[in-house]
């Protein structure tokens, strides 16, 4: 049998977009919300009042959706009312959504697509019925809604509480035009009436819903605001905000002011919403005219940013780095091999310099090694001034800046030239290939003024993506002897055996929970900027149109309620038997929603290949051996310029490989 809350959910599903209809954040938690009190109102569990909610009978009901719930009401030490309780609920409605759809899924009622979209099956759409029954009646719930509004009969207790909860959600006017809505207004009102209990939910929903709060704002000293606290650890002074202050408040870096959405309710949102409510163009608009172009990946939203996504998902995609894994293993090699004097090297700066070099054979067929410094100088400065406007844009014309940025358009076009189809016929397609095959398809999504930047694209991901972790993770190995060891055993185990990227992900367990957790701890994304483009209701604070808002994705990877003992480096959370990461929400080392990092799984990849690569053909040691880390948030978060190593080839090693190759060679 379906519950209330399922059957509210299935009512907003739209089957062309493939979510819900055009509903508030806020209001979809509320209608959630109410659909679990007004199952346990059901089930007998609970009985609703305006003024107090009382259990009378705390049994389980066995459902996953509503015993959490229950258990709660059950276990408080105080009387609560019920608009208590529908906060309460509200505040886990997305984990309750997302069981709810796997449910219905499963059940045969929903198809998800690749894209996780979710609309009926063809069955439930040809018969409006469902497959399993729903209190006796199997006839889906659009149909049963409108019956009730339309026919003048008496509608079952069940269709009464789903009119209740959906009208004070707004969801029927969300779901008609407003002509449409206004014939029925009066119907969904005579409806609510007919039962006391379920007319009180109604009208506690819309109460609650009304209520708007005050938004907080995060202390700090005059002038500068909070851009001290922002330049040190940005995701623990988030955290701290967060738990201060709560899921909504302002924090203020010198001139500017962002609303911040925290915690797991706030990724999840994201995730399911963030397309239809925010926009990263404002963001990158300035980062993408400094190279002439009018949009790129990550400054496209909508329809555009969906289809960029779509045609360039294989060349981003993991199995680029799985399929030529040797030839990683091979530059990572020969870059660090090719640093034989006794000076230190700055360890960011390094993994910079050997990412480029993987990314650029692997996604270009070129290599950056000449223009290495331009990139990275060029990034870092566009990231300052043109995107968190954290210096003044003044500096644009200074004699260094536009030397890189002439130097990145060159190496940009010969890379474009090295792709003419007449010179590419018998070789293997990579991401520059792909760009000009979208190019010459539409035109207008990927325009000609577009190609430099996209073809860029792929390094400055690079630059703040893996080679940022890699840079972490060398870190906490080299501090954890015993890690170190085991993470040592696991690469000698890979590199003992044919080298294919199928190996490398079935035999790197230590080294791949070792990433996630350094990833947890030092997020390369620990939050993002986005501005709203259209209103919303968020935790009970309004969100207008035109703010900017700060998402503070990181947030739950340091609460005690997703990863206990958060402070601890502790790679068994990841463990079957723990899957702390697994928690809707709480993980997100690559950003979240519609602009999650399209390379996340490429760059995984390449990050434990490098690691295993470094610590199987080098001993690595800190060139100051009581060094702790410092990080610089600016532009983006990564290691201080005082995280410096000394890489010494290990012998061993070396003669054993190359006796291997050398057999390979004897054999062919």
């Amino acid at each position: 049998m379906l519950t209330v809350t399922e059957e509210l959910i299935l009512l907003l599903i739209d089957d062309q977009e493939g979510s819900f209809v055009h509903i508030e954040p806020m209001r979809l938690d509320w209608l959630t919300a109410g659909g679990v009190l007004a199952d346990l109102h059901f089930l007998e569990r609970i009985e609703v009042g305006r003024s107090k909610l009382e259990v009378i009978n705390e049994s389980p009901t066995g459902e996953l959706l509503l015993d959490p719930t229950l258990s709660d009401i059950g276990n408080s030490k105080k009387s609560r009312d019920l608009l208590y309780w529908l906060k309460h609920t509200a505040l886990r409605a997305e984990v309750i959504r997302e069981l709810a759809l796997r449910r219905l899924v499963s059940s045969g009622i929903l198809v998800v697509d690749e894209d996780g979209l979710h609309r009926r099956s063809r069955w439930v759409r040809d018969t409006h019925k469902y497959p399993i029954l729903a209190e006796g009646e199997n006839f889906e719930v659009k149909v049963r809604a409108m019956e009730a509004l339309l026919s003048g009969v008496v509608p079952s207790k069940r269709d009464v509480a789903i009119v209740a909860v959906a009208h004070a959600c707004n969801a029927f006017a969300a779901l008609m035009s407003r002509d449409e809505f206004a014939d029925i207004e009066a119907q969904c009102n005579r409806v609510c009436s007919t039962n006391r209990a379920l007319q009180v939910l109604h009208e506690t929903i819309e109460h609650g819903i009304e209520s708007k709060s005050h938004t907080p704002t995060a202390r700090g000293l005059p002038v500068i605001g909070n851009a001290i606290e922002m330049a040190g650890n940005v995701g623990q002074f988030l955290t701290d905000q967060y738990l201060k202050l709560g899921p909504v408040y302002r924090v203020k870096i010198l001139n500017r002011e962002y609303t911040v959405l925290a915690g797991a309710n706030a990724n999840n949102f994201v995730n399911r919403q963030g397309r239809e409510y925010l926009r990263s163009k404002e963001t990158w608009q300035d980062f993408d005219s400094e190279l002439g172009a009018s949009t790129s990946m990550v400054s496209a939203d909508g329809e555009e940013h969906f289809k960029l996504r779509r045609g360039m998902r294989d060349a981003f995609s993991q199995r680029v780095v799985t399929n030529h894994i040797d030839r990683v293993v091979s530059i990572a090699r020969r870059e660090i091999g090719l640093l034989n004097d006794e000076r230190p090297k700055r360890v960011h700066y390094t993994m910079q310099r050997l990412v480029s070099e993987q990314i650029g054979v692997l996604t270009t067929g070129v290599s950056p090694a000449d223009c290495v410094d331009d990139l990275i100088f060029f990034l870092e400065t566009m990231l300052l001034l043109r995107v968190t406007k954290a210096r003044p844009s003044m500096e644009l014309p200074m004699p260094r800046v536009k030397r890189a940025q002439k130097r990145l358009i060159e190496f940009a076009n010969n890379v474009l030239n090295a792709h003419d189809p007449h010179l590419r016929q018998r070789q293997e397609p990579d991401l520059i290939d792909t760009i000009l095959e979208l190019h010459r398809q539409d035109p207008t999504l990927v325009p000609e003024t577009d190609l430099v930047i996209t073809s860029l694209g792929p390094f400055f991901a690079g630059l703040e993506t893996a080679a940022t972790a890699s840079s972490f993770l060398l870190y906490t190995t080299l501090t954890q002897p015993d890690l170190l060891e085991e993470m040592r055993k696991e690469a000698a185990e890979f590199f003992e055996g044919p080298m294919t990227g199928e190996r490398a992900l079935e035999t790197f367990d230590v080294i791949r929970r070792s990433m996630m957790e350094t990833m947890r701890l030092f997020p390369v994304v620990p939050s993002i900027i986005r501005t709203v483009s259209n209103s919303f209701d968020f935790e009970g604070y309004r969100i207008p149109a035109g703010e900017q808002v700060m998402v503070a994705v990181s947030v739950p990877h340091y609460l005690e309620e997703y990863f206990p003992n958060p402070k601890e480096f502790d790679i068994d959370r990841y463990l079957p038997d723990r899957e702390e990461h697994r928690k809707l929400g709480a993980y997100a080392p690559f950003g979240l929603g519609a602009h999650r990092c399209l390379g996340a799984d490429f760059a995984e990849l390449l990050v434990m290949t490098n690691i295993a690569t470094l610590i199987h053909y080098f001993d690595i040691r800190l060139s100051n051996p009581k060094y702790t880390l410092r990080m610089r948030p600016i532009p983006t978060l990564h290691p201080d310029d005082g995280f410096r190593v000394h890489f010494e080839p290990r012998q061993s090693m070396a003669i054993r490989q190359d006796a291997k190759e050398a057999a390979l060679e004897v054999e062919d």
